[in-house]
């Protein structure tokens, strides 16, 4: 169990909180490790002093994605010192299930299942006959469509070894008890229905019907009924998806956001520092369960060049003709870097993460993906030269001058960075290992990172400190 949980449900337990875990108890360690989801039925009356142990415990109340913004539902981030792993809280006030992207039902066992919950170690879990029972209702009204009339219905691979693990648990007089409880007139059908080792299609449509009569509706003010809802809404999620996978970047988010506005990391350092590393590094972490993009703002190996680029360096090219293409091409880059500092600025004002590998800067030109056409002296006399010297000046000071959370210097010696980054001459990474310390931006808070550090202490450092910015920021 990670440092975090037990921290968590400790103070839960301190403070004499009604909740139980209550689904998915087979796998419930992989959730206190962080490889899961933990699934958290919280008593309405407690709902405030719930959210304030979680404040306390350094966890952050997060945005749902489109399509799983549900009634009574809300989702929780908490972050382990210890190791770095990041944990995922879905905390129920209702029992919400039904078909994906609606979840149109409420069960009305949430006091039933809060009386009768059991202590598991330090942790409260669903009696297991009761969520045995309740895990079969969730499978049948997952089904949108009547079971009858389908041609066959086929348990889906996901529950069964679920329901296996909670069969070697079943007590047959307390599941009796249970279903008396809920189904009293129907209770002799349902009973016998729970006992079979194996449900042919009637049963499980017997039991849909049933568990239809006794789930209450999620009542909204609705035009098209819940089947077109969960269409649409799964059309567009997979339109999203597709785009995202497809673009390199994105204005819009795809999974669960900050609430508010987003936050702009930026991580800068001379070649061979680990930026490249690092910045994939963070957008997988927080990527498990937050939208995280990362924005390349580079020429390197991460940047794919334009044709002007390649035409460039053509040796059948005069040497004006080459000046000529790297203007443009110089150009075109400061107008890239806008372009995305702009879908950046519409991606965190929806609550998005940015992680920012390099940054632009007029500070020091010529270098350091600062402006290159007066440095290099390309332009020459020509007035049409001069126009693109400024547009690009222009272009990269307004990408400099927009706001960045914060700013990630990457500290190595230039020596060590030659080593890890062969091809690169020494006096060029030592001028830029000296404009990393030296380069300010307005408005940020700024952190220096020690680069020669083993990685897993580096990267421990900086998760560290994006936590507690982002907890300051949002909480």
């Amino acid at each position: 169990m990670l440092r975090v949980c037990k921290k968590i449900f400790d103070e839960l337990m301190k403070q004499g909180i009604n909740y139980c875990h209550w689904k998915s108890n087979e796998h419930l360690s992989d959730g206190l490790n962080g490889e899961t989801d933990m699934d958290l039925l919280v008593s309405g009356c407690h709902a405030q002093k719930f959210s304030d142990v979680l404040i306390k415990c350094e966890c952050l109340n997060v945005q749902p994605q489109f399509g799983s913004r549900y009634t009574d539902v809300e989702e929780w981030i908490g972050y382990d010192r210890e190791t770095g792993k990041l944990i995922h809280l879905h905390v129920h006030y209702k029992m919400i299930t039904g078909s994906k992207h609606v979840k149109e039902y409420i069960l009305p066992w949430h006091d039933l299942a809060l009386d009768t919950k059991i202590l598991n170690g330090n942790i409260y879990i669903m009696e297991p006959n009761l969520e045995f029972m309740i895990l079969y209702m969730r499978i049948v009204l997952k089904e949108q469509k009547s079971i009858r009339e389908m041609d066959r219905f086929v348990l889906p691979a996901e529950y069964r070894k679920e329901i296996l693990w909670l069969r070697k648990q079943i007590d047959s007089k307390k599941l009796s008890e249970l279903i008396e409880k809920i189904w009293k007139e129907e209770k002799d059908k349902i009973l016998q229905i729970y006992c079979l080792e194996k449900l042919s299609k009637n049963d499980w449509a017997e039991l849909q019907e049933c568990t239809r009569l006794k789930a209450g509706i999620v009542r909204k003010k609705k035009i098209f009924n819940y089947y077109s809802i969960s269409a649409y809404r799964k059309q567009l999620i997979s339109m999203k998806r597709t785009l995202k996978e497809g673009l390199r970047n994105v204005p819009f988010t795809t999974l669960k956001t900050l609430r508010g506005k987003g936050v702009v990391f930026a991580f800068i350092g001379c070649d061979g520092s680990g930026k490249s590393r690092i910045t994939e590094e963070i957008r997988k972490w927080l990527g498990w369960k937050l939208d995280c993009q990362h924005f390349y703002f580079g020429t390197g190996t991460g940047y794919k060049k334009p044709v002007i680029y390649r035409i460039s360096t053509a040796a059948w090219l005069s040497d004006t003709g080459r000046k000529i293409c790297k203007i443009l091409y110089f150009y075109q880059v400061s107008l890239r870097s806008v372009c995305m500092r702009t879908v950046l600025d519409f991606y965190v004002r929806r609550g998005g993460i940015a992680i920012c590998d390099r940054y632009p800067q007029t500070q020091f030109k010529g270098i350091y993906d600062g402006p290159k056409i007066r440095a290099l002296q390309l332009c020459g006399d020509t007035a049409w030269g001069r126009a693109f010297m400024y547009m690009e000046e222009k272009n990269i000071a307004k990408v400099e001058s927009k706001k960045i959370d914060v700013l990630f210097k990457l500290i190595i010696p230039a020596e060590s960075a030659v080593k890890r980054s062969p091809g690169h001459m020494l006096r060029e990474v030592k001028h830029k290992a000296q404009i990393t310390e030296k380069l300010q931006f307005s408005n940020c808070d700024v952190y220096e990172i020690d680069a020669m550090k083993p990685f897993e202490e580096e990267i421990l450092e900086i998760k560290g400190i994006i936590w507690d910015n982002l907890m300051e920021k949002h909480l």
